[in-house]
Protein backbone atom coordinates (compact mmCIF):
# COMPACT_ATOMS: atom_id res chain seq x y z
CA UNK A 1 0.00 0.00 0.00
CA UNK A 2 0.91 3.47 -0.80
CA UNK A 3 1.60 5.96 1.76
CA UNK A 4 0.36 9.30 0.58
CA UNK A 5 1.85 12.87 1.26
CA UNK A 6 -1.16 13.98 3.27
CA UNK A 7 -1.02 11.18 5.37
CA UNK A 8 2.93 11.81 5.96
CA UNK A 9 1.60 15.30 6.63
CA UNK A 10 -1.23 14.15 9.50
CA UNK A 11 1.85 11.65 11.23
CA UNK A 12 4.48 14.37 11.38
CA UNK A 13 2.03 16.90 12.86
CA UNK A 14 0.68 14.67 15.25
CA UNK A 15 3.69 13.66 16.77
CA UNK A 16 5.03 17.10 16.39
CA UNK A 17 1.77 18.10 18.96
CA UNK A 18 1.61 14.58 20.97
CA UNK A 19 5.35 14.47 21.47
CA UNK A 20 7.54 17.04 20.15
CA UNK A 21 9.42 15.14 18.16
CA UNK A 22 9.61 15.54 14.00
CA UNK A 23 9.08 12.13 11.83
CA UNK A 24 12.85 12.05 11.47
CA UNK A 25 13.50 12.18 15.11
CA UNK A 26 11.23 8.93 15.78
CA UNK A 27 13.26 7.78 12.30
CA UNK A 28 16.61 7.86 14.52
CA UNK A 29 14.82 6.83 17.56
CA UNK A 30 13.88 3.51 16.16
CA UNK A 31 17.49 3.01 15.01
CA UNK A 32 19.12 3.97 18.05
CA UNK A 33 16.84 0.99 19.39
CA UNK A 34 17.94 -1.27 16.12
CA UNK A 35 14.20 -1.46 15.22
CA UNK A 36 13.52 -3.15 17.82
CA UNK A 37 11.04 -2.43 21.41
CA UNK A 38 13.47 -2.01 24.25
CA UNK A 39 11.81 -4.48 26.38
CA UNK A 40 10.91 -7.41 24.35
CA UNK A 41 13.38 -7.09 21.40
CA UNK A 42 10.62 -7.58 18.92
CA UNK A 43 11.50 -6.15 15.18
CA UNK A 44 8.81 -3.03 14.17
CA UNK A 45 8.63 -4.67 10.82
CA UNK A 46 7.58 -8.48 12.74
CA UNK A 47 4.80 -6.57 14.91
CA UNK A 48 1.37 -7.86 13.63
CA UNK A 49 -1.01 -6.11 11.07
CA UNK A 50 -3.71 -3.85 12.73
CA UNK A 51 -6.94 -3.52 11.25
CA UNK A 52 -8.93 -0.24 11.42
CA UNK A 53 -12.07 0.04 11.74
CA UNK A 54 -12.67 1.10 7.76
CA UNK A 55 -11.46 -2.75 7.61
CA UNK A 56 -8.35 -1.61 6.34
CA UNK A 57 -5.18 -4.03 7.40
CA UNK A 58 -2.25 -1.65 8.28
CA UNK A 59 0.95 -2.59 9.78
CA UNK A 60 1.69 -1.54 13.74
CA UNK A 61 4.41 0.25 14.89
CA UNK A 62 6.44 0.95 17.89
CA UNK A 63 4.72 3.27 19.97
CA UNK A 64 6.40 5.88 21.58
CA UNK A 65 6.80 5.44 25.56
CA UNK A 66 6.72 8.58 27.83
CA UNK A 67 6.57 9.77 31.44
CA UNK A 68 2.97 10.78 31.92
CA UNK A 69 4.37 13.23 34.57
CA UNK A 70 6.87 15.10 32.74
CA UNK A 71 5.79 14.35 28.91
CA UNK A 72 9.78 12.94 28.66
CA UNK A 73 10.32 10.24 26.26
CA UNK A 74 11.93 7.19 27.54
CA UNK A 75 11.88 4.64 23.67
CA UNK A 76 9.80 2.65 21.77
CA UNK A 77 8.06 -0.24 23.07
CA UNK A 78 5.89 -2.36 21.13
CA UNK A 79 1.96 -2.34 22.14
CA UNK A 80 2.19 -5.41 24.45
CA UNK A 81 5.10 -3.62 26.58
CA UNK A 82 3.49 -0.18 26.07
CA UNK A 83 0.42 -1.82 27.63
CA UNK A 84 2.23 -3.96 30.46
CA UNK A 85 3.98 -0.64 31.85
CA UNK A 86 0.95 1.12 31.92
CA UNK A 87 -1.19 -1.73 33.59
CA UNK A 88 1.30 -1.83 35.93
CA UNK A 89 0.81 2.16 36.63
CA UNK A 90 4.66 2.40 35.76
CA UNK A 91 4.94 1.27 39.50
CA UNK A 92 8.45 -0.50 39.52
CA UNK A 93 7.37 -1.95 43.13
CA UNK A 94 4.62 -3.49 41.03
CA UNK A 95 6.77 -4.81 38.35
CA UNK A 96 9.36 -6.07 40.72
CA UNK A 97 6.37 -8.17 42.80
CA UNK A 98 5.33 -9.87 39.19
CA UNK A 99 8.82 -10.83 38.28
CA UNK A 100 9.25 -12.17 41.92
CA UNK A 101 5.85 -14.02 41.72
CA UNK A 102 6.71 -15.61 38.31
CA UNK A 103 10.27 -16.87 39.45
CA UNK A 104 8.45 -18.24 42.68
CA UNK A 105 5.64 -19.63 40.46
CA UNK A 106 7.88 -21.16 37.74
CA UNK A 107 10.40 -23.24 40.35
CA UNK A 108 6.96 -24.44 42.04
CA UNK A 109 4.77 -25.92 38.99
CA UNK A 110 8.14 -27.95 38.39
CA UNK A 111 7.79 -29.71 41.53
CA UNK A 112 3.64 -30.28 41.08
CA UNK A 113 1.83 -33.25 39.48
CA UNK A 114 0.66 -32.24 36.34
CA UNK A 115 -3.23 -32.93 37.11
CA UNK A 116 -3.33 -30.42 39.22
CA UNK A 117 -5.15 -27.26 38.50
CA UNK A 118 -4.28 -23.69 38.49
CA UNK A 119 -6.20 -23.19 40.86
CA UNK A 120 -5.04 -25.33 43.43
CA UNK A 121 -1.49 -24.19 42.34
CA UNK A 122 -2.31 -20.94 42.87
CA UNK A 123 -3.88 -21.98 47.11
CA UNK A 124 -0.58 -23.84 47.61
CA UNK A 125 1.31 -20.38 46.65
CA UNK A 126 -0.52 -17.78 48.75
CA UNK A 127 -0.50 -20.30 51.96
Amino acid sequence: MKITNRQITSKKDWLKRKYGITLEERERMLKRQNYRCLICGIFEAELPKKRYKNGILKPDILNIDHCHATGKICGLLCCKCNRLLGNAKENIEILQKAIAYLTHYKKEVKSYKKRESLVEIATKLQG
